[in-house]
């Protein structure tokens, strides 16, 4: 995502202009990456290039269904989230997807060239997609996002600066929460790069408010990117969805517990067991495998330099927090439309994430906004399940 354009390469739509009806302030323009409804001109000779470089990549990309799937690596180097405080502006990037203002383009190809010792970044995006998820304009003129990087000071240019978002509170929430809802441990969370992850929550939050679709698809997205942990997809994922659950139902382990033993372990070992043995005898068979891979899995911990999350209180893995802590899918849907009826001014409008956390015949939840990618806490409520009644708590 690099450029530095002279009189700035534009929104990639550029049509939002005209379904502003606003008159256009050429002095006061927004991020290309923004869909800012700007309309600055553009150097001729320079759109020229651009156009000629995205028809390129279009003539060898893949048709819009296999996109989906299709990960572009040289994106590596700027993977991550990008913030431009003095205009407020933030988007993300990650190896298939651009995300800011609560939108996803789908990226369909990529062209990067040295210019001036920075990388020159074109990146192509399916407008099909787009109007297909977000509704057509009336006029639409779809650019390719253009932009320089520096790899010295680390930065992403158009006409503005964007910095490299970092947040370790952030990130330590976000293993913790996959730890203990997803088929994935710490151990194997520390070879995800932390600016995939953050970039990978990023797109979550504008994708959903609800947090156990947000870790799936954070899961979803490290899937494909780290394929060498070999993490459960599919069939094989919801297959071990139920094993867990009947292990849990027929033993002492949690579903935290039993993904330190390794989920994929544990998947190859049930379904290696005898069909006919009912869920009791199948769960007594594998205990004593379980117990030794979670020993195993402690002894790396305890001998490992780089700590699994930095001794973060309330870790999922660690106090033993898993599903079973929360409200079921229904009464979450409940709680968040009342919240929503009741305490409308009080929530964020976007990147919403509910924590709820069931507690005897009440349920606590704490409300934060996803802003800039920096976690914010927001507003905490209490649910009385008996009485249907919904409180705001005071500080």
């Amino acid at each position: 995502m690099k450029k530095i354009v002279p009189l700035l390469l534009l929104s990639p739509l550029l049509f939002l202009a005209s379904c502003d009806n606003e008159p256009t302030n050429e002095t006061n323009t927004t991020s290309s990456m923004e869909g800012s409804s700007t309309t600055s001109p553009t150097n001729t000779s320079q759109t020229e290039v651009s156009t000629t470089e995205t028809n390129q990549t279009q003539e060898t990309d893949t048709s819009p269904s296999e996109t989906d799937e299709q990960t572009f690596h040289e994106l590596d180097e700027i993977i991550g989230v990008w913030t431009n405080e003095v205009e407020d502006q933030t988007f993300a990037v990650t190896g298939r997807d651009y995300i800011t203002d609560n939108k996803k383009y789908t990226i369909t190809g990529t062209d990067v060239r040295d210019e001036n010792g920075n990388d020159n970044y074109v990146i192509s995006w399916d407008p099909d997609l787009f109007f297909e998820e977000y509704g057509e304009p009336k006029s639409s003129n779809p650019q390719p996002f253009i932009y320089d990087y520096d790899s010295e000071q680390d930065t992403l240019h158009n006409y503005l600066t964007f910095q490299r978002k970092t947040d370790d509170e952030q990130i330590h929430y976000v293993k913790d929460k996959l730890a203990g809802n997803e088929p994935v441990n710490l151990e194997q969370l520390l070879e995800v790069d932390d600016q995939h992850l953050l970039a990978y929550w990023y797109k979550a939050t504008a994708e959903s408010e609800d947090l156990d679709e947000q870790l799936a698809i954070v899961y979803q997205e490290i899937s494909i990117d780290y394929s060498d942990l070999k993490l459960l997809t599919d069939e094989e994922y919801e297959q071990y969805l139920s094993i867990a659950k009947e292990i849990e139902d027929n033993s002492d382990y949690s579903f935290s517990d039993l993904n330190t033993a390794l989920p994929r372990d544990i998947y190859n070992w049930y379904t290696d067991l005898n069909e006919d043995d009912n869920e009791k005898e199948v769960t007594e068979q594998l205990l004593p495998k379980i117990k030794e891979a979670r020993e195993q899995y402690f002894e790396r911990k305890d001998k490992s330099e780089q700590p699994y999350l930095d001794e973060v209180e309330g870790s999922d893995e660690d106090s033993k927090t898993n599903e079973a802590d929360e409200p079921d899918e229904e009464m979450q849907e409940h709680i968040r439309e009342k919240i929503k009826e009741e305490f409308p001014e009080d929530i964020p409008k976007d990147h919403i994430v509910y924590d709820m956390e069931l507690e005897d015949d009440r349920v606590n939840i704490r409300v934060y906004e996803n802003k800039e990618f920096n976690l914010q806490y927001q507003v905490g409520f209490v649910y009385d399940i008996e009485d249907d009644k919904l409180t705001k708590q005071t500080t």
